[in-house]
């Protein structure tokens, strides 16, 4: 048996296409997780073809694949549920249609929300049962929690509040067997197609259901044919879903005795859950029509979803509602920090503050003063990077300058929404101009008559003296490519990857890393993948006594290889130098940890003597000295100090140890940004990561 936590049951019907979407997304989630899964397919129509797909894709990825003649798919998932406890033993089970995929991030998220909230009492007076990731294939309204999940108002129809979406639904597997009884045919378990209208014997238990982030981590494909299909090929079976009658619905069942505590409910209606009902506070507010909102709307969400790092920029000629449209979708998708700077005349319009403040969405927001422009020239850098500009009202020359400031602060893949694109000899003559001073093209796409959208492609140079394979590799092995929080800028994440790569000591022993301060482990992460891909036996070592969750579940993916020690620098350093000798002392330690003079230079006295001969010392967040030009963005990075990096090195590293700094290769060498691309651009710093080599000693050479 190969024990695991989570494992993703995947059926599979007919659509090839759709499958390619979904699958490789799913598979590559559940193999950053030290996750399992099982793809079950009985297609019938272009079996052939597909079939060859899920073998040529199983031959390459860690997964179980069945096959088989044409079942339904209550069948498919109850073999799967029983199968997948044999081979597995897993904690938490989830059940998902191949029209679904997981985005990075979801298993450690949905892992974490089923601990905290699993059997606890929902404000509906249920307690939560199962857990779904889809935000959308539901007809209930859902209220949001502050953490950002949710569950089904109380006043929804009686079936809705109990279950959950078909198409990802998850819970612990004692939940599979002990509540759902394995092969009953629940709609907890299989499609509302298999049992619409039988689906209310579960409802004494008094489950509910809750919705995972606002479905931020699960995309859905627009299929048809999940449940009905052409005759003779059926995807259900009505005999078999109807053959328990246990799963009955009674309509005359009361609600109110269903509740495992009654009294009064908490009810707690933080925000809205829909561009609907977004839409209806901001409606007054804007002049904007429902095309262009929901375009807003989208690309907002799109932003959010994909991993589109960066700020979002809005000027409007007019003070319009569609600014809060914006921060909500911020505050309600964006995995990422990230801010709204609202140039116009909504920055200071009362009726929009007042707005911001109703849905909570005032610190996501900030106001750019008048005279815009010159506000805009001289505080170009605190914006940062951007994923998405909004240009509204009457097309002008002010629209033109946000397009030449900012575009180069635009990011791969954002995106320019231009509002009246009705008026198209103007829209058309200002890009055409800004094509022409730029050199660029603009691939132009109307939503309709009233919107522009173009997307940036390319976003910086890259460095050409790279080896293709390392920089496709540090691409695959990217935490932030796995939703993991990361306080390094591509540059910085690159440097990491290429120090452990083509800088570490080659060893017969096993190979250690110690970092010294993971926040929510993205370096601690990447060391390890660079470690895995050559190959080699490590052990890496976390010092770290808070952290955020991701960062313990970044661990528990690394278990057999990680250490974590709860503890503070200092006292980390007395345990390992009780430890560690002249056999296993670490050739990388990584110092991210206590920013002031007195923690480096603390850590630098602790540590430096643990290093292995010929080890690499790495230091992030070295920052030049402050001057006029750095002062006021240093000071935003950094709490309003200058951290104490650079004159701890320069005394210890440089000064008593002798040492130079090593040269680490851009990625990007014309990529601006530091640590968060959200965070104020620092001039002329490209890179806060500063690495040294410890000599060997002579009988090493």
């Amino acid at each position: 048996m190969d024990k695991t936590s989570f494992l993703t049951i995947y059926p599979s019907f007919e659509n090839l296409a759709v499958v390619k979407e979904t699958l490789p997304k799913v598979i590559g989630e559940t193999l950053a997780n030290d996750a399992r899964l099982i793809v079950h397919d009985s297609s019938v129509r272009n079996r052939p073809e597909k079939w060859q797909y899920l073998q040529e894709l199983n031959k390459n990825n860690d997964f179980f694949l069945l096959l088989s003649d044409n079942i339904s798919m209550a069948h498919a998932r109850n073999m799967c549920l029983q199968l997948g406890q044999s081979l597995y033993a897993p904690d938490y089970i989830c059940m998902l249609e191949d029209d679904h995929g997981y985005l990075p991030g979801f298993i450690p998220s949905m892992i974490y929300t089923i601990q905290t909230y699993y059997g606890k009492i929902s404000p509906n007076g249920f307690r939560y049962g199962l857990f779904t990731g889809c935000g959308r294939h539901y007809s209930c309204n859902f209220i949001m929690l502050e953490d950002g999940n949710s569950y089904p108002d109380a006043n929804n129809e009686p079936m809705e509040i109990g279950r959950t979406n078909s198409c990802c639904r998850c819970a612990p597997t004692a939940h599979w067997n002990n509540v759902l009884l394995g092969y009953d045919t629940d709609e907890y378990l299989i499609s509302t197609y298999q049992t619409k209208n039988l689906n209310y014997r579960n409802y004494h238990k008094g489950f509910t259901s809750m919705l995972l982030q606002n479905g931020k981590f699960v995309f859905d494909i627009e299929a048809i044919g999940r449940g009905t299909t052409s005759p003779g090929i059926k995807l259900w079976d009505q005999d078999y879903a109807a053959s328990d009658r246990r799963s009955v619905y009674s309509d005359n069942c009361n609600i109110d005795d269903l509740r495992p505590e009654k009294g009064n409910i908490l009810r707690l209606k933080i925000g809205n859950e829909n561009f609907n009902k977004v839409l209806e506070v901001i409606r007054p507010h804007t002049v904007l029509n429902e095309q262009c909102l929901y375009s807003l709307y989208h690309l907002a969400i799109h932003a959010c979803e994909h991993n589109i790092q960066g700020n979002f920029v809005e000027f409007n000629t007019v003070a319009d509602g569609s600014s809060v449209l914006l921060a909500w979708v911020i505050k309600s998708y964006s995995m990422h920090p990230r801010r709204l700077f609202l140039f116009g005349p909504a920055a200071v319009d009362e009726r929009i503050i007042a707005l911001n403040t109703k849905l909570g969405v005032a610190d996501i927001i900030t106001m750019m003063p008048e005279p815009f422009m010159e506000t805009l020239q001289l505080r170009r850098n605190w914006i940062g990077m951007v994923a998405l500009i909004h240009l509204g009202g009457t097309l002008s020359e002010l629209h033109y300058d946000i397009l030449n400031n900012l575009y180069d602060r635009l990011v791969c893949n954002s995106v320019i929404q231009i509002d009246n694109y009705d008026n198209r000899n103007v829209c058309n003559n200002l890009l055409d101009t800004f094509e022409h001073e730029k050199k660029i093209h603009f691939s132009i796409k109307h939503n309709n008559d009233k919107v522009a959208l173009f997307r940036k492609k390319g976003s910086y140079t890259l460095n050409p003296q790279l080896p293709k394979h390392l920089v496709e590799e540090f691409n695959a092995d990217d935490p932030v490519a796995f939703g993991i929080e990361s306080q390094m800028s591509a540059n910085e994440r690159f440097q990491l990857y290429y120090a452990i790569r083509y800088l570490l000591p080659k060893s017969s022993h096993i190979v250690r890393f110690i970092e010294i301060g993971s926040y929510s482990g993205a370096s601690f992460f990447e060391v390890c993948k660079a470690m895995q891909r050559m190959g080699i036996a490590y052990q890496a070592i976390a010092i770290e006594p808070n952290g955020q969750p991701q960062f313990l579940e970044v661990i528990k993916g690394f278990r057999d290889n990680s250490v974590h020690l709860p503890l503070y620098s200092h006292e980390a350093a007395q345990q390992l130098a009780q430890r560690l000798d002249q056999s296993n002392k670490p050739e990388f330690i990584l110092i991210d940890g206590d920013h002031s003079y007195e923690g480096v230079l603390q850590d630098i006295i602790d540590y430096y003597p643990l290093l292995a001969p010929g080890g690499i010392m790495m230091f992030h967040d070295y920052l030049p000295e402050i001057d006029d030009n750095n002062r006021e963005f240093i000071y935003a990075h950094h709490a309003n100090t200058e951290p104490g990096i650079r004159q701890a090195c320069q005394e210890m590293m440089e000064g008593r140890h002798g040492l130079t700094p090593v040269v680490l290769p851009l990625l990007y060498p014309n990529d601006p940004t530091q640590t968060q691309v959200h965070l104020p651009i620092i001039p002329e710093v490209f890179s806060t990561m500063r690495a040294y080599i410890k000599p060997r000693e002579k009988h090493d050479c």
